[in-house]
């Protein structure tokens, strides 16, 4: 079994080795065993030395399909977040092989729910709530066709977003903060901007934004708004959003921060108007900030950007 390496991009897999040789007997054994450690089912360990099994390394190897692909595409992450999500994707799905999987933290949790759920019967599509989906299938082409359908069948349509001007953004930029062009149309979309500021969707938004997006206020400075979230959280915001003006990133963020900002501004602007959404209760949260597993792929980010 080849599984991606944690914190390791799959638009690097044409350039370097981001794939890592697992027995799959030996990882199924360590899930028996509620194992998070997996280095030891690393069939050759010359092969990659420097790299570790992706978190979600049990979900692959719970699929009963010899291709499987995890992905936190847009239309599957935007139904996961939809407290009706379950109930649009059972109408969008409905001829094909799917089950709906309740959040849980990402790694020997959430296997451990799919395990309950499937057990031994073979389902070619998991929605997993406030995260993405999973796909299995007999072949690279199947499971892209597949993945492609699911994307289509889930499609909500998404509210145009502005061009911003960008005299005003570079006017709030100091020392530690950046204007950041790329990332500011949502500041002029109040229904995204709400969503992203008063919700925690999916665990990468805490793993590389540190959860909700900050919203700089009136004449707030951003070194205050900066304290203000460090005081209420812990977390250094790596993007502040000023409303009608536009985002700046810190200076020292990494590659993903912006990444996962974008990902989630196409995931908000498609949530219905006023539709309920289902966000990462605070102790959810709270796990993921403690979790080493989650630290590593932040150390992994870092040292690409420094790269």
């Amino acid at each position: 079994m080849w599984v991606k390496a944690s914190g390791q991009r799959l638009a690097d897999a044409a350039s370097k080795q981001v794939f890592v040789p697992l027995s799959l007997d030996r990882v199924l054994s360590h899930l028996d065993e509620g194992k998070e450690d997996l280095g030891s089912c690393i069939v050759t360990a010359d092969a990659a030395p420097h790299l570790k099994p992706s978190i979600e390394t049990y979900l692959h190897a719970l699929m009963r399909h010899r291709v499987v692909i995890h992905a936190h595409s847009i239309s599957s992450t935007t139904t996961s977040v939809l407290a009706d999500g379950e109930t649009r994707a059972a109408a969008a799905l409905h001829d094909i092989s799917w089950r709906w999987i309740p959040y849980r933290r990402p790694g020997i949790s959430l296997a451990k729910c799919v395990l309950d759920i499937v057990g031994d019967e073979v389902v070619d599509a998991l929605v997993l709530q406030n995260h993405g989906v999973l796909i299995g299938a007999s072949s690279i082409e199947a499971a892209e066709g597949l993945l492609g359908l699911v994307e289509r069948r889930l499609d909500l349509p998404a509210r145009a977003l502005p061009s911003c001007d960008e005299q005003p953004l570079h006017g709030l930029e100091n020392d530690e903060y950046e204007a950041c062009l790329d990332l500011s149309a949502i500041a002029f979309d109040p229904v995204s901007l709400s969503i992203l500021a008063d919700n925690t969707l999916v665990p990468d938004q805490v793993v590389f934004l540190g959860g909700a997006v900050p919203v700089k206020r009136g004449d707030e400075s951003l070194s205050f708004v900066a304290e203000r979230v460090w005081e209420s959280s812990g977390v250094r915001p790596a993007i502040i959003v000023a409303a009608g003006i536009g985002a700046v990133g810190r200076r020292d963020r990494t590659p993903a921060a912006d990444l996962q900002f974008n990902a989630l501004v196409e995931v908000a602007r498609r949530i219905p108007v006023g539709a309920p959404i289902t966000g990462l209760s605070d102790k959810s949260i709270a796990e993921l900030r403690a979790w080493d597993a989650e630290a590593y792929r932040q150390a992994i980010d870092l040292e690409r950007r420094r790269s």
